[in-house]
């Protein structure tokens, strides 16, 4: 759900406004990964970076975090 409406956001209305919610209702990993990619397509690196490295201080215990954060590094 919240991967559609970040979607529907980015088009129509306050992406940012959004993602302070997600972020607020802890929305999980994939929410975040989406987030960050939203963030890499707009040009958007250096807010991108830093939701990048919030995502692995908070999902430390996760390897899909460290994983997307080394995506992310690579590409940038």
């Amino acid at each position: 759900m919240w991967i559609a409406w970040l979607n529907m956001e980015l088009i129509l209305g306050d992406f940012m406004g959004l993602v302070k919610k997600a972020i607020s209702s802890d929305a999980g990993l994939n929410v975040y990964n989406r987030i960050v990619e939203i963030l890499r397509e707009q040009d958007n690196w250096d807010v991108a970076f830093e939701m990048a490295k919030k995502i692995l201080k908070k999902y430390n215990t996760d390897p899909k975090a460290y994983i997307h954060m080394l995506k992310f590094m690579v590409e940038e």
